[in-house]
């Protein structure tokens, strides 16, 4: 509690120097509460983003292994089915209006819900970086601020960015693959 006060106290001057300066008493009231507003939730973006890094950070390597055993398990599925439909397949017809009491699953390739954890890994990376893009404008931290942003930044995106060109190329071969098996029936 005493680190928050301090931090409050610290930030107080900087943020008011942010805030215009009145001379009636009424509009002084409402800068001073401004003030304190803006404090308050720059310590409390400023103490989100410090836990939360490290709770982002072991997400997107939750989901790099959640895609690496998605893609063992896609691996072993396909090497248990052959990995090729039969010549004469033609698919199923589903037909809605004579189906009563039907249960309909659609089976896709699992290594396709891969880009969809990577998106949400760069949606909360996005929040982190914003929550302490605010303390850092709060605190007027200009140089220094810019670093631990730039630092946090980079910890936080070059793991998914490498894993996105991996996931990219690894599902363009997979592509590829199901693109001349079925041109060469």
């Amino acid at each position: 509690m005493a680190v928050v006060i301090c931090i409050v106290l610290s930030a107080h001057q900087s943020v008011y120097s942010q805030t215009q300066i009145s001379l009636t008493p009424t509009t002084n009231f409402w800068n001073s509460l401004d003030t304190y507003i803006k404090v308050v939730a720059g310590v409390v973006a400023a103490i989100t983003a410090i836990l939360v890094v490290p709770i982002a950070f072991l997400q997107i390597r939750k989901t790099i292994a959640e895609i690496r055993k998605t893609e063992l398990e896609a691996k072993k599925l396909q090497e248990q089915t052959g990995g090729e439909l039969p010549a004469n397949y033609e698919g199923h017809r589903i037909y809605l209006s004579d189906s009563d009491h039907n249960v309909i699953q659609i089976l896709a390739d699992p290594r396709f819900a891969a880009p969809l954890l990577i998106l949400l890994d760069f949606v909360i990376v996005y929040i982190v970086l914003a929550l302490a893009g605010y303390a850092v404008d709060v605190f007027s931290l200009e140089r220094i601020g810019q670093i631990i942003l730039t630092v946090t930044a980079a910890v936080l995106l070059l793991p998914l960015f490498i894993e996105a060109l991996r996931l990219r190329g690894v599902l363009r071969s997979a592509w590829d693959k199901g693109g001349e098996s079925q041109t060469d029936k």
